[in-house]
């Protein structure tokens, strides 16, 4: 957890990558994983509950489907915006 905790910080002060889209998705994808691994310790007997439990594992359910939908969005996007670019460069050729 520290080091993604480290890497998610790096990332956000440093931003190495060009594209800010890039950027903002690998801070959001670093603090998913921190997230869920805040939730795996709610799987140990620090939690007798197991109520509280099943509890836990629907939120680490809904935030692995909050990360799998931005990254899906992210993709749509970028790959329309790919497709928009090609379809424009095959019509000015003609």
């Amino acid at each position: 957890m520290w080091s993604t905790l480290y890497i998610m910080s790096y990332t956000a002060s440093v931003l190495p990558y060009r594209d800010r889209v890039q950027n903002i998705q690998e801070v959001f994808n670093e603090f998913t994983v921190l997230v869920a691994s805040y939730h795996l310790f709610a799987f140990t007997e620090w939690i007798y509950d197991y109520e509280r439990r099943f509890e836990v594992g629907w939120s680490l359910v809904a935030v692995i489907v909050l990360n799998v939908c931005f990254n899906f969005v992210i993709l749509t996007i970028f790959v329309i915006k790919d497709c928009l670019r090609k379809s424009k460069l095959k019509y000015l050729k003609k």
